[in-house]
């Protein structure tokens, strides 16, 4: 009997992304009409994962496009939620400026745009923006990582354009998966960092909480929001498979794992 209980408390230690929990959730985004409750995007995927999900700033009451110098308030404000999602719906060009406050904040972030997590923007990997045409999914290199444990590299239902970067250093991040891209080279698809694990050297950017590179689709211009000249135009929410949207659900899980938030500090990797 010992040994039944035994094991039933390991599992309730170490599994904690397979079992999932509601979290607080800031979205940054410049496209926020779409992640309000009821536009059925992934604002709203989220929520119904449990997950409170904010999308305007408590002290502006606007939507969260946080460009510029961030304020202590602001700062505060997105390190009291669990996990900050950065989506890919934002101008990398604004956000280049003040890309050491990005990276000081003292909460883990879920970084959906390419360009930002290349080395003339915040500086994670020494790599370049790439998009390779049409595909559906990613290679895992490491499948037992908490971020892909029990998925499969299938994202989208159809081919569809989305960020990504050439192959480069990432420090002492995780490579979890990757993509051949046009010139037929493994590049890079989805990175993780630790709390430990340092950026790459080139940049000198730090950072003290876990990070995560993983592409979010820019929705489709058929919805009447966003940028739709973006050549990443093309597809909808909705191209998601269960498979991709468990993976960033994971993902979110993974890094709540390393959150101020998380008074239980589950080691999951």
């Amino acid at each position: 009997m010992w040994r039944v209980s035994f094991c039933l408390l390991f599992l309730v230690f170490v599994s904690p992304v397979s079992m999932g929990q509601g979290l607080n959730l800031f979205i940054v985004t410049e496209d926020g009409e779409l992640e309000l409750e009821g536009a059925g995007f992934l604002g709203d995927w989220l929520r119904s994962q449990g997950h409170t999900v904010t999308v305007v700033d408590a002290g502006e009451g606007t939507a969260s496009d946080y460009h510029g110098v961030l304020e202590d308030e602001e700062i505060a404000y997105l390190e009291s939620f669990d996990v900050v999602i950065i989506h890919r719906s934002i101008s990398s060009g604004s956000y280049n400026d003040f890309i050491e406050q990005w990276n000081d904040l003292r909460v883990p972030l879920f970084l959906g745009s390419g360009y930002l997590s290349r080395n003339t923007r915040w500086f994670w990997m020494d790599t370049e923006h790439q998009r390779t045409s049409l595909w559906e999914g990613v290679d895992i290199q490491v499948p037992d990582h908490p971020v892909v444990a029990g998925l499969t590299g299938e994202f989208f239902d159809v081919p569809l354009d989305i960020d990504h970067n050439t192959p480069g250093d990432v420090g002492e991040g995780t490579i979890i998966a990757t993509i051949i891209n046009d010139s037929g080279e493994d590049a890079l698809a989805i990175v993780a960092w630790g709390p430990d694990d340092a950026f790459t050297a080139a940049g000198g950017q730090v950072h003290t909480h876990a990070r995560l590179f993983l592409p979010i689709l820019r929705y489709h211009e058929a919805n009447g929001f966003g940028n739709t000249g973006d050549p990443l135009v093309g597809g909808n929410f909705e191209n998601y498979t269960d498979n991709g949207l468990q993976m960033i659900e994971q993902g979110i899980q993974w890094l709540y794992s390393f959150s101020d938030t998380n008074t239980d500090n589950w080691v999951l990797y």
